[in-house]
């Protein structure tokens, strides 16, 4: 994100999600691929990693979902302390017009790949269903995360005024 809380981190925070969500799918696919390889042939040990492999994956969901939300968080905030000009709203909504647009063949891409899935990586991503919940929403939700971005930037102000202490 840079300093001073653009629309730009929206799509720093959409890609860095997408790439985000791609490697813990890959992570996820490579504890699956290990595990149904039978390296682990013995009763007692085949036991217990199925018990931590159906209790582990899915938590990894949660790792991209959380940065994605840190984005959101960090850019709200960001956009709170802002006095921007009131001339560059319109600039701001089109470029918030840009940005959904560009989410849309993220999303497309999404689903390709989640159609298109077999196998291993059809259980990972049955697995993951935050990721896949917002992925398969991601142009609405970018969408209504750019309004209330819009909204905090131009109309939310703090009360009080913050000043350099001179520490």
């Amino acid at each position: 994100m840079n300093k001073k809380g653009s629309l730009f981190d929206i799509i720093e925070g959409m890609t860095q999600f997408f790439i985000s969500l791609i490697l813990v799918l890959i992570g996820g696919l490579l504890i699956v691929v290990v595990f149904n390889s039978g390296i682990f042939s013995s009763g007692a040990s085949q036991e217990i990693i199925a018990t931590a492999n159906y209790e582990a994956l899915p938590k990894f969901d949660f790792i991209p979902v959380m940065i994605f939300f840190g984005f959101i968080l960090g850019t709200i905030a960001l956009a709170f302390f802002l006095r921007p000009s009131p001339l560059f709203f319109p600039i701001n909504l089109l470029f918030l017009i840009l940005v959904f647009i560009l989410s849309i063949p993220i999303h497309n891409a999404w689903e390709a790949f989640r159609n298109s899935a077999t196998g291993e990586i059809l259980t990972v991503l049955n697995t993951f269903t935050l990721s896949n919940f917002l992925m398969s929403n991601l142009p609405t939700i970018i969408f209504i995360y750019g309004i209330i971005f819009l909204l905090v930037l131009f109309f939310v102000k703090p009360t009080e005024e913050v000043t350099d202490s001179g520490i």
